[in-house]
């Protein structure tokens, strides 16, 4: 959303408030705001049935994962990595298969090396409207191909890039390896630490 202030539901809040007093057309309300006409309506429809809170941005995450292992299976694999954290996954799910030969429905390896091996890498560099570079960095778990950060970073400097790692680290662990794949090979010495 294109909403100006660093406040967006403060500005939403606005936009209402500017709907109510009549005192611009929808069009000139959208073009104040530079939001679409659809984008206005939606957020004067939310503020209709849930007032302020309607406002906020919601969750864009699905209600449900049809793929999603079952609570029991992962707190069996999970205390199985714990107990052998060298074991590949291959390995994990062969010795758990033999010990529980009632599961037939066991995940695929992917499913069970999490954190072995993440890849990092700056995508490229791009302008943005101000002319001012932006260096994404992403990182992700090559196993499951889970997207762990993606940001913009105004540089490629560790100062820069150090956080969005220790921040995915806190979030998500510590990586068995991690592989940098363009310009990050000046943090090697700091994930060994």
């Amino acid at each position: 959303m294109p909403w100006k202030e660093t406040a967006p539901t403060e500005e939403r809040l606005q936009f209402v408030r500017d709907a109510l007093s009549d005192r611009f057309t929808m069009s000139e309300r959208c073009a104040r705001y530079g939001v679409s006409r659809r984008i206005g309506y939606k957020w004067l429809a939310r503020y209709d049935t849930d007032g302020r809170r309607g406002l906020t941005d919601r969750s864009r995450a699905p209600h449900h994962c049809p793929h999603k292992i079952a609570e029991a299976m992962a707190e069996l694999l999970v205390t199985a990595r714990e107990a052998h954290p060298f074991w590949g996954a291959r390995k994990l799910l062969t010795v758990l298969a033999a010990r529980h030969p009632r599961i037939h429905d066991w995940p695929a390896p992917s499913t069970v090396a999490p954190n072995d091996l993440w890849t990092a890498d700056f995508k490229g560099q791009f302008r943005t409207g101000d002319r001012t570079y932006c260096y994404p960095l992403t990182i992700a778990d090559q196993h499951t191909r889970f997207l762990l950060a993606c940001r913009g970073l105004l540089s490629t400097h560790t100062v820069t890039a150090r956080p969005v790692f220790e921040r995915a680290f806190h979030e998500h662990g510590l990586p068995f390896a991690t592989q940098a794949i363009h310009g990050l090979s000046y943090l090697n010495v700091w994930w060994m630490r």
